[in-house]
């Protein structure tokens, strides 16, 4: 079901896109420590408005491992020239291994981000996000960067 909503909105952004973005995040999740990688795709449906979908991987740690896929809306505020700062929400899908079980969760993100815009195609990307799942909700910091066509 997230599979379909994420294809969907990826559709209906892309038929309305002003700009879009791909790019690559490092991440750390709270609730088990793990460090993980992400990529990430960003689309402009309107001026100040943005979805992105995104998967995340994140190491395993402590006997804990977790994968998502995540679909988040973005509304930009500019600060300057360059610097933009977003709050988000959307929803999330994330797969946990602890020692030899598996669950798996559907849940919400809440939180917020900031892009500078440090070349004409490149950005650099900050995010905190809350994800809202049974069991498993963790705060989320990302770092990552973005290639902008």
């Amino acid at each position: 079901m997230l599979l379909i909503l994420v294809m969907t909105l990826m559709a209906v952004a892309n038929s309305y896109a002003q700009g879009q973005s791909v790019g690559w995040n490092l991440n750390f999740a709270t609730k088990s420590e793990n460090f993980g990688v992400g990529v990430k795709y960003r689309c402009y449906v309107a001026d100040y408005f943005r979805v992105e979908p995104s998967a995340d991987y994140f190491f395993k740690n402590k006997g804990v491992s977790n994968w998502d896929l995540n679909c988040n809306l973005h509304f930009l505020f500019r600060s300057n020239r360059d610097l933009f700062f977003y709050p988000l929400a959307g929803v999330s899908f994330a797969a946990f291994s602890v020692g030899p079980s598996d669950y798996n969760r559907l849940g919400f993100n809440l939180g917020g981000g900031c892009d500078w815009e440090f070349d004409r195609n490149w950005v650099a990307t900050a995010e905190v996000k809350y994800q809202c799942l049974k069991d498993f909700g963790q705060a989320v910091f990302t770092l990552g960067f973005a290639y902008c066509f």
